[in-house]
């Protein structure tokens, strides 16, 4: 999760990747202020081969913690 650029929050994917899909949460996101509209971008890479298997999806819908204390967002990755 990303706020104006800045790395807010992360999460492993190792499980959803190599399960063939699922869901992952991530907590301790701030909300409930005017700057609590955050993106969502996945990056994964396979560690034997990081600079040749690296991936990069983004959601271009933000997650809006403005007036919420929680959200779901959905990204299929290839």
């Amino acid at each position: 999760m990303t706020h104006d650029g800045q790395l807010v929050a992360s999460a492993p994917l190792n499980t959803v990747l190599s399960g063939g899909g699922g869901t992952v949460q991530v907590a301790g996101i701030p909300g409930g202020t005017a700057a609590s509209l955050y993106y969502l971008t996945v990056r994964a890479w396979n560690s034997s081969d990081p600079s040749g298997t690296l991936t990069r999806q983004w959601s271009s819908t933000p997650v809006d913690l403005r007036s919420a204390s929680s959200a779901s967002a959905q990204l299929t990755v290839n």
